[in-house]
């Protein structure tokens, strides 16, 4: 589907008003409600981890708990009927603990049934009634005993509450990073009022080749208004490496988790000597790849963590349609292992549309304009050029089913290590027909 402007023709006046998509945004979703709404994630992974975690600590408790002989009393295999039959191990048995006698009826910390028959038969034959085997007491409550209190792969469940966990965490720091940058941005509109900006002509490049404290590092959500006072952006990262790699961490023990459900029952299938189902083998293998690939990309984005921290300072925050502003650029880190380096802004177009019940979202770039390419044996770790928008594209805007989203973006590859890449979210006005 070829995506046009002309869809968004009729939307035009609105976003001549000159409000940036990140102001929209705010509109939209207080920080103090999605703080709320992601506490509730964060609340409810920290209780189910809580619920699922004790069978596990509960293992681990038990592994000082001291030895005794038991006679058993009983034992037989339960089945359970539901969409499928799952089986569980019942066991009672009499233990002796200073000189009184105790009963108890547990045979691990992991309740409830799961399938494979066989295999809770065999742990029954090995114990008959009146055999006497080994159990596990609590030295310090003697009702307390185990036969079985070694490890289970049941308690990998424990793992998928730090889904949940992870949207939440995320969600609310988010949200409070976006309070803090929304009381920034109001003493930012003070000192607009006051006079404090420093004007274009003041900027100039670091030779130390760090920012000046003077001009502070205002981020997007300001840069209309350092724009109008004329004073100089830092801009902000739209994802930062650690956030990079908690996000991947997430999205690895999702969908790791969720697959890992049905290995386990492939697993637990052959395990019982029922055989492996091959047309769920077969099915299982991409996900499984894929769930490798999200785990190898773990420690990747670990070592990216140590590239050089790229810089990116404009001279107004925002540019007009067919006009220009200086772009001024540097790392943090030790930068002499870049080989080469790449800034660009790409102009996306994001268009919603509904196909018969379904709801798609296609999107395509519309606009590249490069505006520097370094190549190895030229110095990389600092320079500035010049950002040109042409005045026959599209403005930053966003409505209900469509957006424009510029982005600058940076590409600096390393020999034999993770690449620097990263995006810095920007900001297109409306032009007024004149090229500045």
């Amino acid at each position: 589907m070829k995506l046009k402007f002309t869809r968004l023709s009729q939307s035009r006046g609105e976003a001549a008003s000159g409000e940036s998509i990140s102001q929209r945004s705010t509109k939209s979703w207080s920080p103090g409600c999605t703080a709320g709404f992601f506490s509730v994630f964060l609340l409810a992974g920290l209780g189910f981890m809580m619920i699922f975690a004790i069978p596990a600590w509960r293992s681990v408790a038990a592994l000082s708990w001291t030895e005794h002989d038991c006679e058993v009393l009983s034992s037989y295999v339960r089945s359970h009927s539901g969409d499928s039959t799952t089986y569980s191990i019942e066991v009672s048995y009499q233990y002796e603990v200073g000189g009184i006698k105790y009963v108890s009826d547990r045979y691990g910390f992991v309740g409830g049934s799961s399938s494979g028959q066989s295999s809770k038969q065999k742990v029954v034959d090995r114990m008959p009634d009146g055999a006497i085997i080994s159990c596990y007491v609590d030295p310090e409550d003697p009702e307390e005993a185990v036969i079985h209190r070694g490890w289970s792969w049941v308690y990998l469940f424990s793992l998928l509450p730090l889904v949940f966990i992870a949207i939440g965490g995320a969600g609310v720091l988010w949200s409070l990073t976006s309070l803090r940058r929304k009381a920034n941005q109001g003493s930012d509109a003070s000192a607009l009022g006051s006079g404090e900006f420093r004007n274009e002509e003041d900027w100039q490049p670091d030779p130390a080749g760090e920012p000046s404290e003077a001009f502070g590092t205002p981020g997007l959500g300001t840069s209309i208004l350092a724009a109008r006072a004329g004073g100089p952006v830092e801009l902000e990262e739209k994802m930062s490496p650690l956030g990079k790699l908690v996000l991947l961490i997430f999205i690895a023990a999702f969908w790791n988790g969720i697959v890992s459900v049905f290995v386990w029952q492939l697993w637990d299938g052959w395990r019982s000597g029922g055989g492996v189902d091959g047309c769920l083998a077969v099915f299982l293998i991409p996900f499984v790849l894929v769930g490798l690939g999200l785990i190898v990309g773990v420690p990747y984005q670990l070592l990216a963590l140590a590239n050089p921290r790229p810089i990116l300072r404009v001279s107004r925050g925002a540019v007009p349609l067919g006009g220009s502003e200086q772009l001024e650029w540097w790392f943090k880190g030790s930068a002499g292992r870049l080989r080469d380096l790449r800034i660009w802004l790409e102009g996306v177009e994001h268009a919603t549309y509904r196909r018969g019940t379904d709801t798609h979202t296609d999107t395509e770039i519309f606009e590249v304009v490069e505006i520097i390419r370094v190549q190895e044996g030229m110095p990389l770790d600092n320079g500035s050029s010049t950002i040109r928008v042409p005045l026959d594209t599209m403005h930053s805007f966003e409505a209900s089913r469509n957006k424009i989203v510029w982005t600058l973006k940076l590409h600096a590859s390393i020999a034999r290590w993770p690449d620097v890449m990263t995006e810095f979210p920007f900001v297109v006005e409306p032009g007024d027909g004149r090229r500045s």
